[in-house]
């Protein structure tokens, strides 16, 4: 079976759809302020990159889309395994480390190319 990579308008649906999750996530399992606020605002510049790659209106180049997505599923990644060595919670340890590894994992399926026409 051969699998084809994802395309862009795909991969903006599911970001604009999972980054409330991770915006109100902490905050629903009681984390800690500084945690909570970061992980919102990584939430909201995920979720207005998505916003900005969507449509045929595109406000954002490709390439800067991949660089952030890299870089917030890299930084969800390093704020869960701090919050589990600083005692911030397993849950919320499970969500950041989840979320950052799921967005690592949708950027590496993802087809970042443009539709023509």
């Amino acid at each position: 079976m051969r699998s084809r990579p994802l395309n862009i308008d795909a991969h903006n649906a599911i970001i604009l759809a999972a980054s409330p999750l991770l915006m109100l996530g902490p905050f629903l399992l009681a984390a800690g302020p500084g945690i909570g606020t970061l992980a919102f605002f990584l939430g909201a510049i995920l979720l207005g990159t998505g916003l900005a790659g969507a449509g045929s209106a595109r406000t954002i180049a490709l390439t800067t889309q991949k660089s952030l997505d890299i870089a917030i599923g890299v930084a969800l990644l390093g704020m869960g395994i701090a919050a589990a060595v600083l005692d911030g919670g397993a849950g919320v340890s499970l969500l950041l480390i989840g979320f950052g590894s799921a967005l690592l994992a949708l950027s590496a399926v993802t087809r970042y190319t443009a539709r023509i026409g």
